[in-house]
């Protein structure tokens, strides 16, 4: 029933990969985020990074291949689309705050 309903509407179809790409996105930034903030009381940082790369990996890279089965290229496109829009997303709001500087100083 979901390919139909992607068939009988492009857009919304596009609309629904773009939005999964932006999850898939989240999901793989977020956990990268965890991942670095997390190292300075790791025992093994580097096992931890490649442990949660594999996952991340394997995460995005089986959603994206959904999205493309489903939806064709252009619903996989969209979803990388998505991918990057998460990035930056996550990029804007995971740096440190710095305090605003008073006018003169």
């Amino acid at each position: 029933m979901t390919t139909e309903l992607i068939e009988m509407s492009p857009v919304f179809g596009l609309m629904i990969s773009l939005l999964t790409g932006f999850g898939l996105g989240l999901a793989f930034f977020w956990g990268l985020w965890l991942t670095v903030r997390s190292l300075g009381e790791a025992r093994h940082p580097g096992l931890r990074v490649a442990v949660s790369l594999l996952l991340r990996l394997a995460l995005a890279v089986a959603g994206l291949l959904w999205l493309v089965r489903l939806a064709g290229l252009g619903g996989g496109l969209a979803g990388a689309l998505g991918f990057t829009l998460a990035r930056w997303v996550v990029a804007r709001h995971a740096r440190p705050r710095t305090p605003e500087r008073e006018p003169g100083t």
